[in-house]
């Protein structure tokens, strides 16, 4: 469907088998008015944040404007954000999910990685405005020009000013997932217009 040639998606399968089952998971929905009162904190809410994966959730303690951001802001990388099932516009949830996340007045995030930061509004901002420069690069890479989701991940600036050839195969399955929630996020903005050829999903844009 997004044009990942057979031979990859079978040596990925065979490396990760895990992704083969991926229907097979439960997704876990929160409520974001959830709490519990009292304790140390002063009651913890827990915050739905979908976006780098379906259930994410952040843990915010009002008291001591402590949040726990597990993966969804990170203070030196993004997140990686890719897609769960055929429709879903992941980067739309988590472009929102970041939005709602920097209303809370916070002084010290505590990330699933790397050490507390302090700054999570900038931060959040920062991490939008990188997912909009990627759509703009995008939008360049298939002006008045038909492309699949995987042409397009091989064309695209990485980190570091990586591209998708010189990577693993791990590396490879963020990159195309990443291409892929971006189409979708600017498909559903009006930015490209789909096609499907011979049951290849192709973009562009005007």
């Amino acid at each position: 469907m997004n044009g990942v040639p057979e031979s990859y998606l079978q040596k990925f399968g065979e490396n990760h088998p895990v992704v083969m089952e991926l229907e097979n998971y439960r997704s876990l929905d929160i409520e974001d008015i959830s709490s519990i009162p009292g304790g140390t904190f002063g009651g913890i809410r827990f915050v739905a944040t979908p976006g780098h994966s379906p259930g994410s959730t952040c843990f915010y303690m009002k008291t001591d404007k402590y949040m726990f951001t597990g993966d969804h802001i990170l203070e030196r990388i993004t997140p990686n954000i890719s897609f769960y099932d055929r429709d879903t516009d992941m980067l739309g949830l988590y472009i929102k999910s970041l939005r709602e996340t920097m209303k809370f007045i916070v002084d010290r995030v505590f990330p699933g990685h790397g050490k507390p930061f302090s700054g999570m509004k900038e931060r959040a901002q920062s991490i939008i405005d990188h997912h909009i420069a990627r759509t703009q690069e995008i939008r360049d890479i298939v002006k008045n020009l038909w492309m699949n989701a995987y042409e397009i991940a091989g064309r695209m600036t990485w980190s570091r000013g990586r591209k998708m050839g010189t990577m693993n195969s791990m590396e490879q399955n963020f990159a195309i997932g990443e291409a892929i929630a971006h189409i979708r996020y600017m498909k559903n903005s009006g930015e490209l217009v789909e096609r499907e050829v011979n049951g290849i999903l192709q973009y562009r844009s005007y």
